[in-house]
């Protein structure tokens, strides 16, 4: 995450590479503790309009845990996308969890070398 943009270092069914921060689920997700889920983006007050889920790539769901740096920095999200509504499981969200916190430590140890 930047200022005014999010790129997506690995991405699936999806063209873009990055978008603007200030229309980013991803955003929304660092300003929570831990996480963000949102089921069904076009019943959601907040991402209703929002111009990721009216148009290209068509948001429905989505899933972010944060990442966070050694220092406790946001990095930004590892995060899920959706183009149907998901109910997400808290078997779901324990495993994202646990993707995020590995991916903090692969971060973290290549950081190191």
């Amino acid at each position: 995450m930047a200022e005014d943009r999010q790129w997506f270092k690995s991405r699936q069914c999806m063209d873009a590479t990055e978008t603007p921060r200030n229309i980013s689920f991803c955003t929304y997700a660092i300003a929570e503790e831990e996480y963000l889920i949102v089921p069904d983006a076009k019943a959601d007050k907040i991402f209703a309009n929002n111009p990721l889920v009216t148009g290209e790539p068509y948001i429905r769901a989505y899933a972010g845990f944060i990442l966070r740096n050694k220092d406790g920095y946001e990095l930004g999200t590892l995060c899920l996308l959706y183009d149907e509504p998901k109910a997400f499981s808290s078997d779901n969200i324990d495993t994202l969890k646990q993707y995020a916190r590995i991916t903090e430590n692969i971060i973290f140890s290549e950081h190191l070398q």
